[in-house]
């Protein structure tokens, strides 16, 4: 078994806190039932049901949605990275953008703790420790190969180097 074979995967998080509604959006109160049911629809399996936390995982993604007096407080999302991991790149940076849209949150950038564009999730994954140590080690693409989803933009993706 080579070094690289010996790599567990390891989940990085994309962390969606404080959530915030938009401005404009006509909601004032994010019911964590409905992104349950979301998410169920889309082939997450619930986790931990008879916890007073849930967790809903599907293939290489946890979500866990995190309430608060009966309103969305916050949402992490889990990615597990592996060297199999550029494959699963579009179909994650789909579902990040699905989710953010549907539920008008924005994700937080860790560094500031600002809010950013949903576009941003996979630049601030891929600043994560294991994310460069999984990229370096393996060998992993360039983000910019990654396809852009309908009706996104680029503004997340470094640069070309």
């Amino acid at each position: 078994m080579t070094s690289k074979e010996k790599l567990v995967p390891v989940g990085q998080v994309v962390r969606i806190l404080d959530v915030v509604r938009d401005q404009d959006s006509q909601s004032t109160k994010l019911n964590p039932q409905s992104i349950h049911a979301w998410l169920d629809e889309r082939g997450f399996e619930r986790v931990q049901p008879a916890s007073e936390y849930l967790t809903f995982r599907k293939n290489d993604i946890a979500v866990e949605p995190y309430a608060l007096d009966g309103e969305l407080a916050s949402v992490i999302l889990t990615f597990e990275l592996s060297k199999e991991s550029p494959a699963r790149w579009l179909a994650w940076r789909q579902l990040l953008d699905e989710f953010c849209k549907t539920w008008k949150l924005s994700p937080i950038d860790p560094r500031n703790c600002q809010r950013v564009d949903p576009s941003e999730c996979m630049r601030l994954l891929s600043e994560t420790t294991a994310w460069k140590e999984f990229a370096a080690h393996i060998g992993w693409p360039s983000l910019t190969s990654v396809p852009t989803p309908a009706g996104s933009s680029d503004r997340g993706l470094p640069a070309r180097h």
